[in-house]
């Protein structure tokens, strides 16, 4: 029984968190060690009560047991706040390894939505043929693995790329649960991802970013849309750049979870550098694009200082040099956005973010849909453009 009473009182100390303080959530699931000898997942609320609440308001009507729990744990939950302390379970617990791929990417999906849950196993890298040995084999970092041999590209076709970008973020960076259309989604020989499988033309029915979904589909048969290709296609139709991009997100994150010394931030740099070592020609990133904020939807001067001190992170690094851009965007009417598009007056002309206004949302109003995600992939290119034609107005 004490064991039950302790779970229905972090449950509701979790719900009181995700409801009234959203500012505060960190992470999707909280971890409960119960006497040390149980672990109980509980995922967190915020998702699933905003979707419910912007689009399912009759069953909030119709449901008495939902509304009869919002009252219990209502009523727990400030005695719950003001005994438990700042007890938040935030991204912490960012793993302590060394530097090679630190991060698993298992994912849960809530019913009403796609806020995604990641979990912090040691992650399994792209299987690549190093050496190469053409048997069909590779290696991903930890064991051997099958080779998807038909879709690599040669080295000649990888000589040809010209702009290699890192584009990491929330769940907006994943785009799930949006539909492909022929015609407007279909691939462009000038535009690359970095897959489960190496370098290949970006095709969104592609593995991109290991063990998330929906970039975990093995067969492909139910792609989603994501920025990435639209941004990397609105650059290479308006130049002669052939641009490969590499997709690390961690959806319902905080800016925190790309802390130099977490996992992710790791996970990032072993990627980075295992991607470019496939493109002999290229040891630099162009740019980075950054789609993050959701989680610190209030933003502020906390924020910003984050903001600041991860991009003075990425530029430490040997592969983001002093002249590689670092381009945000907006969400979806946030006040976060004010810290975002601070990189629009900071005299950096390095740095800019790109606007949401207008941009078409699902109807959780946090996610782009599928037409979002292609508007929002062409304004990060034209902003990219714009910087690398020396246009100083875009910023």
């Amino acid at each position: 029984m004490q064991v039950e009473w302790k779970v229905a009182l972090r449950v509701g100390y979790v719900l009181y968190r995700s409801w009234f303080r959203v500012e505060s959530i960190n992470i999707n699931t909280i971890t409960l060690n119960i006497d040390r000898k149980a672990n109980l997942e509980i995922p967190s609320l915020l998702a699933s009560a905003r979707v419910f609440f912007f689009q399912y308001p009759h069953s909030f009507r119709s449901n008495a047991m939902f509304r009869k729990n919002i009252v219990v744990f209502a009523i727990l939950a400030p005695l719950i706040y003001a005994c438990s302390g700042d007890n938040d379970t935030d991204d912490s617990t960012g793993l302590t390894s060394s530097d090679a791929p630190v991060e698993s990417t298992e994912t849960t999906q809530t019913p009403q939505d796609s806020m995604l849950v990641q979990s912090d196993s040691p992650i399994i890298g792209t299987c690549i043929d190093t050496p190469p040995e053409n048997d069909g084999w590779g290696w991903n970092g930890t064991s051997s693995c099958q080779l998807n041999t038909s879709s690599q590209v040669s080295q000649e076709g990888l000589q040809q790329i010209t702009d290699v970008v890192l584009v990491t973020g929330q769940s907006n960076t994943l785009g799930s649960n949006t539909e492909v259309v022929e015609g407007l989604d279909d691939p462009s020989e000038r535009v690359y991802a970095w897959t489960e499988n190496g370098w290949d033309i970006a095709n969104l029915r592609q593995v991109w970013d290991l063990g998330w979904h929906p970039r975990t589909t093995p067969d492909g048969l139910h792609p989603h849309n994501n920025f990435a290709l639209h941004f990397g296609k609105r650059v290479a139709s308006g130049s002669e750049r052939i641009l490969a991009f590499i997709v690390l997100s961690a959806a319902g994150r905080p800016i925190s979870h790309w802390d130099n010394d977490k996992g992710f931030y790791r996970k990032i740099v072993y990627q980075v550098n295992e991607a470019l070592s496939h493109i002999p020609h290229i040891n630099e990133l162009n740019a980075i694009l950054w789609h993050q904020g959701e989680n610190n939807w209030f933003g502020g001067a906390e924020y910003r200082e984050k903001l600041n001190a991860l991009i003075a992170n990425f530029r430490s690094e040997p592969w983001y040099g002093e002249t590689a851009l670092f381009i945000c965007g907006e969400t979806h009417r946030a006040p976060v956005n004010v810290d975002l598009n601070s990189l629009n007056s900071d005299g950096d002309l390095r740095t800019a973010c790109v606007s949401s206004l207008g941009v078409s949302v699902r109807p959780d109003l946090t996610h782009f849909d599928a037409s979002g995600l292609r508007e929002i992939g062409k304004r990060y290119g034209d902003k990219y453009m714009a910087i690398y034609n020396g246009d100083v107005s875009s910023n």
